[in-house]
């Protein structure tokens, strides 16, 4: 089948395919339709997952090793293929082809790529994904979509919105849906579940800037600045920006980093990764740098530290937030987050 995201909803209802092919240059909507497969997979005794990038010459090995494995007793097992190119090469296609000879019925392969060119569409492969399994196609919204798309959207977040204030968010958003998603999320901590958010709210949430701003506060933790960084965060709480805001700024760049370090990892250029991230040119220097500075072992902390402040936000753990928000802050110099640090200068 060839179809498009709400294509994928459906056909899931119905049963999970071998394989399931994910097109998009639109990596916001192409990560959920990621984890729309995974959560049913989940559901259907998947309990094992295994990524491989094809630009590295072990992944298609291993692929091809995956295809013959018919062990009775093997576990469940989802596999998550990055392809970082618009077309397949002959050895890429030539390992799918064999894969999909066999189609394991204990594995569930999922393809994730940008959106592929035309002459890759009308290839044997791609003939034979859409007949046999699932092509996914996702585009964006077009241009007199996107005040609908963000409606829909904010409903997901409990927000809704004046017309005027819809018109706002397109005007400054039209062709971002990640920075569309971000400030629609940005406006959940501010305002929590709201209906009918005004466009005052909206300028508001949007151009709000206090003595040391929340997006400044971000790049010093990125750049690595601890002292500075203690010192803003110090600051900020004396305005009373609530712990979820400092939270969000800093999170949304740890996995942003985790993400453009896979990137990079299946040899994707640094310019590509940055624009399918939404990464801002006068941030990628920092995001460079920032991954000269974090092994994968400090990035993998970082994220075990981000559930834990998540835990702490709903109440569930007995550290202070402010507390592992300093020991985030410290990690991502590079430095050892302690454990028992003491709130300093977080109050």
């Amino acid at each position: 089948m060839k179809g498009n995201e709400r294509d994928l909803v459906r056909s899931l209802e119905r049963g999970l395919a071998p394989v399931y092919w994910l097109s998009s240059d639109e990596i916001l909507l192409r990560n959920e339709a990621q984890t729309t497969i995974e959560a049913k997979a989940k559901t259907e005794g998947f309990d094992s997952r295994r990524v491989l990038f094809a630009d590295e010459s072990r992944a298609l090995q291993e692929l091809s090793e995956l295809a013959q494995t018919l062990s009775l007793f093997a576990e469940r097992e989802l596999i998550l293929l990055h392809l970082n190119k618009p077309k397949v090469s002959k050895e890429q296609s030539a390992a799918l082809i064999q894969y999909l000879d066999t189609a394991p019925t204990d594995q569930c392969l999922i393809i994730v790529s940008p959106k592929l060119e035309s002459a890759c569409l009308r290839s044997k492969l791609l003939k034979r994904v859409e007949t046999e399994c699932q092509l996914i196609v996702i585009w964006p919204p077009h241009r007199n979509q996107f005040s609908g798309w963000l409606q829909t959207r904010a409903k997901t977040y409990g927000l809704s919105f004046t017309a005027d204030a819809v018109a706002l968010l397109a005007e400054y958003y039209e062709g971002d849906l990640l920075g569309a998603d971000q400030t629609l999320q940005l406006l959940l901590l501010y305002y929590g579940n709201s209906a009918n958010l005004s466009k005052e709210q909206v300028a508001t949430c949007a151009n709000e800037q206090p003595r040391y701003d929340l997006f400044e506060f971000a790049d010093t933790v990125l750049s690595g600045d601890t002292p500075k960084a203690l010192k803003q965060l110090s600051l900020l709480q004396e305005q009373d920006i609530a712990p979820n805001l400092l939270l969000w700024v800093i999170a949304k760049d740890i996995r942003t980093l985790y993400q453009h370090r896979a990137n990079l990892k299946a040899a994707t250029q640094a310019a590509v990764s940055f624009k399918q991230l939404g990464i801002w040119q006068k941030r990628q220097g920092l995001f460079t740098q920032a991954l000269k500075r974090l092994s994968l072992k400090s990035l993998h902390e970082l994220l075990d530290l981000l559930y834990a402040c998540d835990k702490a936000v709903k109440g569930a753990s007995s550290y202070s937030i402010n507390t592992l928000i300093t020991q985030l802050i410290v990690k991502m110099s590079g430095q050892t987050a302690l454990e028992n640090l003491t709130q300093g200068s977080t109050g």
